[in-house]
């Protein structure tokens, strides 16, 4: 690959497969009540850390090398997806989101850790606040202002089961291509966290 050329880069954590089939369950129903909502695919699913915007692809061994520090000190940790919102909020939503509880504290700190090791290697990244959730849709730009507030109502009725605990046992560095029919992800690298767990 030339490593000039420019890859849209962001670190992740992934969604198992028997949490996302049982979201995906949830949320099919409302997707045909909501015509201006660009749903996220299933198969797209993932609990954001770090969005790195677009590096020169000679960046990606930095970027991983550094990520990677943490490892060593960063335990696995319990996750369960957990309520609905909307960003800004629901009665002008731009974002329809999953929440995560318990777990959000716990990724918290690896986001925090992992952006400090990416700075300390003189890394640029953005001082963006953190907020652990799983987007699902985002309302389309032209959607005027009744349609978003009753999207952001339609949204809050949305039943979503209990959703089962999986343990964070790894990040990735994931690539993301643009394209007019959607993104496709891929994982460049996986960051497995070799930590004790915390007394």
């Amino acid at each position: 690959m030339d490593d000039t050329k420019q890859l849209r880069l962001f670190l992740a954590v992934l969604i198992p497969d028997d949490v996302r089939s049982k979201i995906e369950a949830a949320v099919s129903p409302v997707r045909a009540q909501m015509q201006q909502v660009r749903w996220v695919r299933a198969d797209l699913w993932h609990l954001t850390l770090v969005f790195l915007a677009y590096r020169p692809a000679a960046a990606v061994a930095t970027i991983r090398d550094l990520a990677s520090r943490v490892c060593r000190d960063e335990p696995p940790f319990g996750v369960r997806l957990d309520g609905i919102g909307c960003f800004p909020q629901a009665n002008r939503p731009r974002v329809l989101w999953i929440g995560v509880c318990p777990g959000s504290d716990a990724l918290a700190t690896l986001q925090r850790h992992v952006c400090a090791a990416l700075k300390d290697g003189g890394l640029e990244v953005a001082d963006e606040r953190f907020n652990a959730h799983l987007t699902i849709g985002r309302v389309r730009d032209e959607a005027g202002a009744d349609v978003r507030a009753e999207i952001g109502r339609r949204w809050a009725t949305t039943a979503v089961p209990r959703l089962p605990l999986y343990d964070v046992h790894e990040f990735h560095l994931m690539r993301s291509d643009l394209s007019p029919s959607g993104p496709r992800y891929t994982s460049l690298a996986a960051m497995p966290l070799l930590g004790s767990a915390r007394a």
